[in-house]
């Protein structure tokens, strides 16, 4: 009945359709029918519209760090997560006794570091302050040989001097001569003592770090034969047997390690004494002259104390020549006992060097930094055991169960960032000039009915060609909502026109000559004449007047029978202009 309706709606539209295009004929000079239409302002707009389907803006794949079995799970697919919330942990149990086996380890080296700098320290205190009180026997014994000396030359030339002036008291003065060069002699003497003595304790303490490198390395070779022999009974030993004897091939280990140790330190020890004995007694050593030295200085006082005995039994009646021969002879003391002295000083100030650079080295051995760097690192790793949400979303795909074995080679888990929603578009060649990234559109989602203002966020630059036909993707952004789903089909609208209050007509009263320029039909007096006009923007059914006609002038023109038909439609119904249609008559 309702078709009934229409199609008699219809037939009674094209009656008086037709009946209005015979009145119109009727009129005018020139026997040819015009409608007249005013220019008008209105809007004129334009879209481009493609289609699409809801999608998160991006997803991140979650992969763990680390291999190891699956504790427990805190998430479910669908959960919404916020940047570091827990996903799931891991087993951590095999990490955490490596951190506390290094902690250990680490422990015992810092401890066996500063005992070895302070011992160092120690050493090189105590002979500091020996040397800063005056102390040192060596340098003592040196130093007075040399006053010793030094007295005893003074006195030969006295001795000399008053004999040449006739000094009656020549006698006296050899006298003193005989006593200084005896003083000089016994501090020679028990300069060279020290010396030698110091020697000895140089070959006592070699043959002491001989006597301890033989035993660090007899306790080193016995001790390896035990380890070796741990770890052969480790290894073939049943699995369930292991477990009893890691704990003493563990042991055995450590004691290798310490019986190790002590055999490159006795090393280190006797290398040290060997060095420091064979730089004492060796003469012909540049850098060590002090045992010669001192012997020779010991030598030479005694020589001086026979010249000086010599000198006091000829005192009175010895001549100038004999005080002439003991002033050199006390000279050459002097300079002996001089150079004697200047040894030990040296070789005092080079011990003192070479107990900084023990210092030094024990620091140096003692830097455990890389110890505390891998145990710092093994901590921080733990924290690899707890898996997190790289960024918030929603969990769209979770792929672990506790109990699982889990490795960095494969994804765990997938979060959706809901924060946005995007739809992907395909742009035909013909439209793509039209569309650019940072354009303002329009998204319809179609089951929901809501309608969002989006952006192109971006826009292929090659195109993709499928059965012939080239289209170019593109990426829609827009805001989330609660009710939008992935996969829910949208309409996109690009705006290409957006004209306000402007001049207009409909497109159908405007004509083209053929070299494409623009006119209207105007009326001057009871004739039509052309007006050339300028247009511009157009929805398709108005186009904009640029120039050539003012709001509220008359054109004339002749539409079509479906135009009009479209008119009157379009009084009828309240919809967009641009979209206005006739229903064929069935």
């Amino acid at each position: 009945m309702k078709k009934k309706n229409n199609r008699r709606k219809w037939i009674i539209i094209a009656v008086i359709a037709a009946v209005a295009i015979l009145a119109l004929r009727s009129c005018g000079d020139s026997g040819t029918a015009y409608t007249e239409v005013q220019a008008q302002r209105r809007d004129i707009s334009a879209y481009n519209s493609f289609t699409g389907n809801v999608e998160a803006s991006s997803d991140t794949s979650v992969y763990p760090k680390v291999s190891s079995t699956v504790e427990s799970v805190m998430v479910r697919e669908g959960d919404t997560v916020t940047a570091g919330q827990v996903l799931f942990t891991l087993d951590s149990s095999e990490a955490e006794y490596n951190v506390s086996l290094q902690s250990a380890q680490v422990s015992q080296t810092d401890a066996q570091a500063s005992g070895n700098v302070k011992d160092a320290q120690t050493q090189y205190d105590n002979y500091k302050s020996s040397l800063d009180q005056g102390l040192n026997q060596s340098l003592m014994n040196a130093q007075s040989a040399k006053d010793s000396a030094w007295n005893a030359w003074q006195d030969a030339k006295k001795a000399l001097d008053d004999a040449k002036s006739g000094n009656s008291s020549a006698k006296d003065s050899a006298q003193t001569a005989l006593n200084n060069a005896q003083a000089a002699y016994s501090q020679a003497e028990a300069a060279y003592t020290a010396v030698k003595n110091e020697a000895d304790i140089l070959k006592n303490t070699y043959d002491a770090a001989l006597a301890e490198d033989e035993a660090a390395k007899a306790a080193k070779e016995a001790q390896d034969a035990v380890c070796e022999a741990a770890q052969s009974a480790y290894d073939n030993a049943a699995e369930d047997q292991k477990a009893a004897l890691e704990e003493t091939l563990n042991t055995e280990k450590q004691n290798k390690s310490n019986a190790d140790l002590r055999f490159v330190n006795a090393e280190n020890a006797l290398a040290q004494a060997k060095e420091a004995y064979e730089k004492k007694i060796n003469e012909d050593d540049a850098q060590s002259p002090s045992y010669s030295s001192v012997y020779e200085a010991y030598v030479n006082a005694q020589t001086a104390l026979q010249n000086a005995q010599a000198a006091y039994n000829a005192a009175g009646n010895a001549d100038i020549s004999s005080l002439e021969s003991r002033l050199k002879s006390a000279e050459d003391a002097w300079n002996n006992a001089n150079a004697g002295y200047e040894a030990v000083k040296k070789q005092v100030d080079e011990q003192l060097a070479s107990l900084a650079t023990s210092v030094d080295r024990a620091k140096t051995s003692a830097n455990t930094t890389a110890s505390h760097l891998q145990l710092d690192h093994l901590k921080e790793s733990l924290d690899d055991y707890t898996v997190t949400a790289p960024t918030s979303g929603v969990v769209s795909k979770l792929n672990v169960n506790a109990g699982d074995l889990v490795s960095s080679a494969q994804a765990s888990a997938v979060i959706s960032d809901t924060g946005s929603m995007k739809a992907q578009i395909k742009i035909d060649e013909y439209s793509i000039t039209r569309v650019n990234a940072g354009n303002a559109v329009t998204v319809y989602v179609n089951a929901t009915g809501d309608t969002f203002e989006g952006t192109i966020d971006s826009v292929a630059e090659s195109a993709t060609v499928s059965q012939g036909v080239s289209y170019y993707l593109a990426d829609v952004k827009f805001p989330a909502d609660d009710r939008l789903r992935q996969g829910m089909s949208v309409e996109v609208r690009l705006t290409t026109v957006d004209e306000k209050n402007v001049v207009a007509l409909p497109s159908e009263a405007v004509s083209y000559h053929d070299d494409n320029t623009a006119y209207v039909m105007v009326k001057n007096g009871n004739d039509y004449e052309e007006k050339a006009v300028t247009i511009g923007a157009s929805d398709g059914t108005y186009v904009e007047i640029t120039d050539g006609l003012e709001e509220g002038e008359s054109v004339y023109y002749t539409p079509s029978p479906m135009t009009m038909m479209e008119a009157r439609q379009q009084k009828m119904n309240e919809g967009d202009e641009r979209n206005v249609s006739v229903e064929p008559a069935e």
